[in-house]
């Protein structure tokens, strides 16, 4: 640039000096001040051109950046890293296999349960109400066969002779089918004739009879 500023200076003043005409002005070459000008042509200044500078290499300055300070992890209690240390010692022993044989603990026998105590029940005694209605089959599956069977008109008589009575059981045919015998009736009187009957010892001893056709 100052050259640039230099060479227009220069050229402003040639042109504001006067041009006279010299005793050679006839040969036709002008002078200025009674001397000749030079119309040799000024060289060119040549302006250099503004050279940007190279991009420079070196990043600019980086402000820091400051980030703000993490938060401090919490430090957990005494407590909690002592119960966690125990916790894994303890893993590890039981990881570790016992150096020393764990002696076995005596066997724990079970009380072995008693037998339930079985109690005999009597059957039932012998009620002659139950064979009435019943089919001779019937009184036979209760008292077995009978020591007398006899007729007398319609009648059918079975006859038990036991040692505290003598008792008749009496068979009647059903009504229109003369083919099929019910008990409608039965008395028992005293084993000798013209003794009173014990009627308790009389149902005592159907009882046992009866008792002994179930057992077989």
């Amino acid at each position: 640039m100052q050259h640039l500023w230099l060479g227009l200076i220069l050229v402003f003043v040639a042109a504001c000096q006067p041009i006279t005409v010299g005793p050679n002005a006839g040969a036709g070459t002008p002078t200025t001040g009674g001397q000749a000008i030079d119309r040799t042509p000024l060289p060119k200044i040549v302006t250099p051109r503004e050279v940007a500078p190279p991009p420079s290499t070196v990043s600019p300055a980086v402000s820091p950046v400051i980030s703000p300070a993490a938060p401090k992890p919490a430090t957990a209690p005494a407590a909690t890293t002592i119960s966690t240390a125990s916790t894994t010692a303890d893993t590890a022993d039981q990881a570790a296999p016992s150096a020393a044989p764990r002696q076995a603990s005596p066997a724990t026998v079970a009380p072995v349960p008693s037998a339930p105590t079985l109690v005999a029940v009597a059957p039932p005694p012998f009620d002659p109400a139950f064979v009435m209605r019943r089919s001779p089959d019937e009184l036979a599956r209760q008292l077995g066969p009978a020591a007398v069977v006899r007729t007398e008109g319609p009648a059918h008589i079975w006859q038990y002779q036991l040692a505290a009575c003598v008792a008749d059981f009496f068979f009647y045919p059903k009504a229109g089918q003369t083919d099929q015998l019910q008990v409608m009736a039965w008395h028992a009187r005293s084993p000798v004739i013209g003794q009173p009957l014990d009627m308790a010892a009389c149902r005592a001893a159907l009882t046992e009879r009866h008792h002994a056709i179930l057992a077989g």
